[in-house]
């Protein structure tokens, strides 16, 4: 028999796998560097972190504010498009797949750290914040110290 082999598992774009994880098509808030989507902010970028080793940068804030929408919206486990993955896996499986893996302890250490801020005080500014959290914080709650 003839052996041919086929390319079909070529990587896609990042935009085009950010574009199936339905959290990354959600509205970046205005505040957060304006409008658009999750996606198309992050399409492109290397991930950063901070100097407590957190995910930081426009990759953090969104984790941040997938972390937020999990703690905020009762039932979103139920959402069909959050069955296979939540919103922060979501990020993490994004970012993974635009070629970052490396960056993955740095998000767990923010997605814990986030849900543990939020079970108690909520997102406090201050000196052992990850950065991320300045940004992700929604309006209402900015400079509310």
């Amino acid at each position: 028999g003839e052996r041919r082999q086929t390319r079909q598992a070529r990587p896609r774009q990042p935009r085009a796998e950010m574009a199936a994880l339905p959290f990354l098509q959600r509205q970046r808030p205005a505040a957060d560097g304006g409008g658009g989507t999750w996606a198309e902010a992050l399409a492109g970028l290397a991930p950063t972190t901070d100097e407590l080793r957190n995910l930081a940068g426009p990759w953090g804030e969104c984790l941040v504010a997938a972390v937020q929408y999990e703690h905020d919206v009762p039932n979103w486990d139920r959402d069909p498009d959050y069955r296979r993955n939540g919103p922060a896996g979501q990020v993490i499986e994004s970012m993974i797949r635009a070629g970052h893996r490396q960056m993955e302890p740095a998000a767990d250490r923010l997605e814990n750290a986030t849900q543990k801020a939020l079970r108690r005080t909520g997102l406090q500014p201050g000196p052992s914040a990850p950065t991320a959290w300045q940004a992700g914080l929604p309006p209402a709650r900015r400079g509310a110290a």
